[in-house]
């Protein structure tokens, strides 16, 4: 497989490659012999379910586990996988309030 390699000058983003390539293209631009990637395999690391707020069911690396140890590293990897550091720390923090307080409850009458 060949691929085009371009140089700093080279700034038109609608450059498109000809098939007919030299080895040096004379515009500052390569060719380059290029391996062939591998075949994509999916690998999966595991499930993690929540259940409730105490309750969840994982499976990582082949090691299934359940129960309120499953819900709290469900909620560990849920905050590790946030990205901003304030919606880490306001989950966490509405987390923690929930163990103290009962949640809101709302009636809607006809």
């Amino acid at each position: 497989m060949l691929a085009v390699r371009r140089s700093v000058r080279d700034t038109s983003p609608d450059t498109v490659p000809d098939l007919r390539l030299a080895p040096n293209l004379g515009d500052g631009r390569v060719v380059e012999q290029v391996e062939e990637p591998e075949p994509f395999r999916y690998r999966s690391l595991g499930e993690l379910v929540e259940l409730g707020s105490e309750f969840a069911v994982n499976e990582v690396m082949g090691f299934k586990f359940s129960g309120q140890f499953a819900a709290v590293f469900w909620r560990l990897t849920y905050l590790y996988k946030l990205e901003s550091p304030q919606s880490r720390a306001r989950i966490a923090a509405d987390w923690l309030l929930d163990l103290f307080y009962d949640p809101t409850v709302t009636q809607i009458r006809r």
